[in-house]
This record gives structure tokens, sequence and C-alpha cells, in this order.
């Protein structure tokens, strides 16, 4: 393995840092004897999800609890109404005290299960990746904003990448995190803050993102149909290939994955043949031979176990790209929220949940840059290859910046606050 040059140790990977549902306890019990009808009845109380000192979600045995509080309640009220039915004054009295205790136990229990609502959010990577930190943060916020009436839980694989920004916008998930890239036509003021070049970690990038959107790019009407809680980023994306190229021009032709926006305009642009394939593929995809290399952001290394298949790391000073997301709430879920919790819960969206988001990114390529100089070659481009490559962002740049000002927003106005906001960000 080739040892870490002092350039590669020095631009850490250009980081930047000096720059910068409900359930059922069981079928109704019939009344007993003299029993009065609410013995018995289903009480429905969503899962309540708790966060773990290790990050994830814990769910406790709520349908079995509901179920064995109901049993007993059950059993109570039925030994009182015999009473009643049979024994002197006292014991009447005595138990008609407890059946009416038990029936408010009961009543102020299925309360308060209804009263709890569960955001349901929708994940497309496995738990080992950076969204296991940002979500359960995320949810404690608004446990906290709300006093614990809303909460949330992760699922996984209820659609493709692609596919969950359709699934928030019909109801299917209350919120999820999308990609921009992989709906190539609908976003495109998105890829501003992808561009080459950008000086700053995923923090300060995120915070960027976030602004130029509050700004300028919310503007376009991209996200129409759902509320974006946020905008985020990765870090810069590098390359990762599965053998050997000396230089940029030894890349022309070769199959590189993309995940879409302006990574897919610098593979073009190097004359790469693009292999677009969602992330979760990306393994398989390199394993297989199907493309010779990948670009990604480093954190993905141990994330995905990118170094497993791909070995060879090649680093682009400023980074190849940045890749654009959104965390995106359903107008639904939120409609559905009292005018209090729905406030709430927005409050804790905005540039707040941006940094927060980011610094999770910007921590998780620390750890991947610390994976690939143990168990990669690392390369670095030559300053002949950086220059070239300039040439090619640059045009890259013109043509970004003109397709989003298409949108019918200051597109240029966008890029110099997402620059000086990167350039003057402090964490």
């Amino acid at each position: 393995m080739r040892s870490t040059s002092p350039s590669i140790r020095n631009m850490r990977l250009a980081l930047d840092h000096s720059d910068s549902p409900s359930f059922s306890s069981g079928d109704s019990r019939p009344a007993i004897g003299g029993s009065p009808a609410w013995i018995g009845h289903r009480l429905n109380a969503p899962r309540l999800a708790k966060t773990s000192k290790f990050g994830r979600l814990v769910y406790p045995d709520t349908a079995r609890s509901a179920s064995t509080f109901n049993d007993r309640q059950h059993r109570v009220a039925a030994l009182a109404v015999r009473s009643i039915q049979g024994g002197n004054v006292n014991m009447k009295q005595t138990a008609l005290a407890t059946v009416t205790a038990v029936a408010l136990s009961i009543s102020s229990f299925a309360s308060d299960a209804r009263s709890e609502e569960i955001m349901r959010i929708s994940s497309w990577l496995p738990p080992s990746h950076v969204n296991t930190e940002i979500f359960p943060t995320w949810i404690e916020w608004i446990e906290e904003a709300t006093d614990g009436r809303v909460t949330g839980t992760i699922e996984y694989d209820l659609a493709s990448p692609p596919n969950q920004i359709d699934i928030v916008t019909d109801g299917a998930a209350d919120a999820a995190w999308i990609f921009h890239g992989y709906n190539p036509g609908r976003f495109v003021t998105t890829k501003l803050i992808e561009l080459p070049g950008l000086s700053g970690d995923a923090e300060a990038s995120s915070v960027a993102h976030q602004r130029a959107y509050e700004a300028h790019l919310s503007a376009a009407g991209e996200h129409d149909g759902v509320v974006v809680a946020a905008m985020m980023t990765h870090g810069p994306g590098q390359l990762y290939m599965r053998t050997v190229h000396d230089g940029l021009e030894a890349l022309s032709g070769a199959k590189i994955r993309i995940g879409g926006g302006v990574s897919a305009d610098v593979a073009e642009g190097l004359g790469m043949v693009g292999v677009q394939v969602p992330a979760p593929q990306v393994y398989e995809t390199l394993a297989g031979g199907v493309a010779d290399g990948v670009m990604m952001p480093i954190d993905t290394n141990k994330a995905l176990r990118l170094y497993e298949v791909a070995p060879q790391t090649y680093i682009m000073p400023g980074g190849f790209y940045r890749g654009s997301f959104a965390l995106i709430l359903s107008e639904a879920f939120l409609a559905r929220l009292s005018e209090e919790d729905r406030e709430a819960v927005l409050s804790t969206t905005g540039e707040r949940l941006a940094a927060m988001a980011g610094a999770a990114w910007a921590r998780a390529d620390v750890a991947g840059l610390e994976l690939v100089e143990e168990v990669t070659a690392m390369h670095t481009f030559s300053e002949a290859d950086q220059n070239a490559f300039a040439e090619i962002a640059a045009e890259i740049r013109r043509q970004t910046v003109d397709a989003a000002a298409g949108r019918g927003v200051n597109a240029a106005a966008a890029l110099e606050l997402i620059e000086e906001t990167m350039r003057t960000y402090r964490q």
C-alpha cells in the first residue's frame, strides 16, 4: 500500500477547517354479567420511540404492556362487579368505587396513548449511515419541543431513493431525506452547492445551502408538495477506483458510478462513462465489475465498505463535487397536528437542523479519511491535473449558474452567498 503523502495529510480531504400507527391489545371482550360496556374495549397507543445511548431508536413492547394493563384491570373490574351483585352494603360501596377507578384509569391510559403522534421517517441507506445520528437527534428535539406529544421512528426500504419525495408527497411517509441528483430535471438550483472548489466542510456547506435556499432558491418551487425542513450536503466527493490509474487522462473512458447532479457533469467533462445507480447498489456495482470506480464522499468508505471493492483512493483538492440533500416533511403530517405542535415541530427546522446534519456528515468524513488512509492506497492528482480540472470546473460553474437562473432565481447572488458563508463560517 502506498503511504500517504504530506500533501494529502495537509489537505485532509480538502475539509479545509481553516477556512471554515397504532396497535390493538386484542379483540374487545364482551361485557361480564352486569359490568359496564367500557370494560375490555380496545386500547390504541402508538409505540413510544426512544433514543438509546448508541443512537438507535428503542421501542418498548407497548402492545404487550397495554394488553397486560387491560387484562389486569378487566379482572379487577369483574371481581368488583360480582361483589356489587352479591355482597353487603359496605362491600358494594367499595366495589363500586373500584369499578369507577378502573374506568377512569383505562380512560386515562387510552387518552394518553391517543395523544401521541408518530412521525414516520423514511430512510434509504442502512443504519450504518450517518442518518442514524441525524434522525434520532432531530426526533429528540421534536419530543422536547412538543413535551413528548410528537415523536418519530425511522423506517427503511419504504421506497427506492429516487421515489422518496413521492412517498412524502403522497403521505406514505411523514418525513424523508432526498438526494436531489436522483431526480434530474426536477432539481436544478440545488446544483449550485454541488460545484467543485468550494472551501469548507459539510457543516459549512450545509448552512450555506440552507441560507441560499431561504434567500433565493426556494422561489424556484422545486420542492412544491412537501415542506423543506433543512438543506444539507455531504463533504467533498472524491474518486475511488478498483485498479490504479495514472492521472486524469488515464481516467478517460473509465466506467464511473455517479449519483447525478454535478457529479454527472464532472464525469462527462472528464470523458468518463457514467454509471448511474443509487448509493445502496454501489458495492454490488463495483464488486461485479459493472463500474471501474465511483465518485462519492469519503464517509461512504466506512458506511458502505467501499474500500473492499475500490482500494485506490484519488484526492482532488476541494473535491470533484458535493452532494445536495433535503430533509423534507409531509404537508399532511403537519396538517394533522395541533397548531401548537405544528409550530413546535417547525421550530426544530431551518439553519439549526442544517448545521446539525452537516456537522454529522463532517465527523463521518473525518472517520472515513482515517479509514482510507489506513486500508487503501492514497493518490493525489498532479498540479497539471489540478489545473486541467479547474478549467473543466469553470465551465460547469458557468452552465450551472445559467441553468439555475433559468428557474427564475438570482443564481449569481445565491452562489455569492454560498461562497461567502462557507468562507466565513465558524462552527
